[in-house]
């Protein structure tokens, strides 16, 4: 009996091992094949040279903004306050610069492409104790697009609504979906504001091909 069952598992390994047999031949064969790897390879790692580039714009909006202040009877932002506030993505260029209000958020919404969120932690007190301006804030962005999100961090130079802010370059840390892996950096340049009082914000993104695949 035992000598039956012996034969029988040998007899069932050696033919699990022609059933691969074919499987890592063919594998092997792609791998080797320059008609299908060589010229793709080669074009693939070309094109990894170049950064994927595009851009987004951003209108804040100041009817989702809540701050946690440290002082709860300050009425001036100090460090160590954390605030979140909301916006709607566009495609780059749908916003005009200026700082009129002239922009209406709620007209344009149905043109928007997705949602944008800031977290943000203040990094200086108010005058006389603001000796890092015009740094403001350490920030987290996440771009809600509809194939994915995009993640990143940074510092910013967020000034009076009315009288914009010092361009900033921030990490991309990482995304969601299409942009699972993606890493590079972003450009953030403050544009104008909006009907709602708060700013419009435009985002240049230079992310590194190769992260994407």
């Amino acid at each position: 009996m035992k000598k039956l069952l012996i034969s029988t598992l040998v007899s069932l390994l050696f033919l699990g091992l022609l059933g691969l047999t074919p499987l890592v031949q063919a594998q092997s064969s792609d791998a080797q094949d320059p008609t299908t790897s060589s010229a793709d390879r080669e074009s693939q790692d070309f094109l990894d040279q170049f950064d994927l580039t595009f851009t987004l714009d951003n209108a804040c909006d100041a009817r989702t903004s809540r701050t946690n202040r440290v002082n709860p009877t300050a009425t001036a932002r100090m460090r160590g306050d954390t605030s979140i506030i909301n916006g709607k993505l566009f495609n780059g260029g749908i916003i005009p610069p200026g700082f009129d209000r002239a922009f209406d958020l709620d007209a344009n919404t149905p043109n928007s492409i997705g949602t944008w969120r800031c977290i943000q932690t203040i990094l200086n007190d108010p005058a006389p104790g603001n000796t890092e301006l015009p740094l403001t804030g350490a920030v987290t962005y996440y771009f809600e697009l509809e194939h994915g999100t995009l993640v990143v961090q940074g510092l910013n130079s967020h000034n009076n609504p009315a009288l914009g802010g010092v361009e900033r370059v921030h990490s991309v840390v990482g995304g969601t979906g299409r942009y699972k892996g993606a890493s590079g950096e972003v450009l953030e340049e403050v544009i104008g504001n909006n009907n709602t009082g708060v700013l419009n914000l435009r985002f240049t993104f230079r992310i590194k091909k190769q992260s994407l695949r």
